[in-house]
């Protein structure tokens, strides 16, 4: 594309073809509007990279500002969940339970001090660079949770489920707890980042028993189609970003 964000060949921005399909008589097309959902690994051999990520970031707001809301004038947000799905009523020794986030948008302080979190349930880029880094700082520094990797199967370390939980249960549920992050006529681009393989069990429910996990790791496919069902059926309305480990292995090896 054109140092505008403009593809050269279809006069389109960022998803590059009219999902509607037909002539636009030359007019741009193109998303308005950015839905960014970090989905972020919090177990214990994580907090150096974590540290790496918000360290990183503001770099990345600026640059944001500069491209997307500056030149383009695209309306961004940024949410942020944990990759845990333990559910608060899952114990070891009856004290050391899951966190229970279930998918749920962080938005209030995490293991990092600090003096700005959002005001809604996520980030809104309108507020400009600075201040969407430092809330970023804060939400996406997460406490170190209970993922019971130490038990056959694990199962807690699941981002893909928990982008499922986030978009799907926690916006169809009574609670409603995410109900108007995802925008229908925005780009969604998901960062997921994680220092273990994915453990994700398509539709995995809230607890399971802690011996055996919660069953077989769901098919990435299964995933991929619940993505593309939720931006209307049309996969260039996505972006996936994964940040992880190695294929083998993890822990104590730093993400590249």
């Amino acid at each position: 594309g054109s140092s505008e964000g403009v593809d050269a060949d279809t006069g389109y921005k960022f998803d590059l073809a009219n999902p509607d399909g037909g002539n636009t008589g030359g007019v741009t097309m193109g998303c308005d509007k950015v839905d960014l959902l970090f989905v972020i690994d919090d177990s214990g051999s994580m907090s150096d990279n974590q540290d790496k990520l918000t360290a990183a970031f503001p770099g990345m707001a600026q640059t944001i500002d500069d491209t997307l809301v500056n030149q383009q004038g695209i309306d961004y947000r940024i949410g942020v969940i944990s990759s845990n799905i333990t559910d608060e009523t899952m114990c070891l020794f009856g004290a050391l339970c899951g966190p229970g986030y279930l998918g749920r948008l962080q938005h209030s302080e995490g293991r990092v001090p600090c003096n700005d979190v959002p005001t809604g349930r996520w980030i809104e880029g309108s507020e400009g660079a600075m201040a969407v880094s430092d809330q970023f700082t804060c939400i996406a520094s997460l406490p170190q949770a209970q993922d019971f990797n130490g038990i056959p199967e694990g199962g807690s370390e699941a981002p893909l489920e928990a982008t499922r939980m986030a978009l799907v249960d926690r916006v169809n549920d009574v609670e409603h707890y995410n109900a108007g992050f995802l925008r229908d006529d925005a780009l969604l681009v998901l960062v997921l980042v994680t220092d273990e393989d994915d453990q994700s069990v398509w539709m995995t429910p809230t607890n399971w028993p802690l011996f055996g996990g919660p069953g077989m790791v769901g098919p990435v496919a299964e995933f991929y189609d619940m993505l593309v069902e939720l931006k209307g059926g049309h996969p260039e309305n996505l972006v996936a970003v994964a940040i992880s480990g190695p294929q083998q292995g993890g822990g104590d090896t730093d993400a590249p």
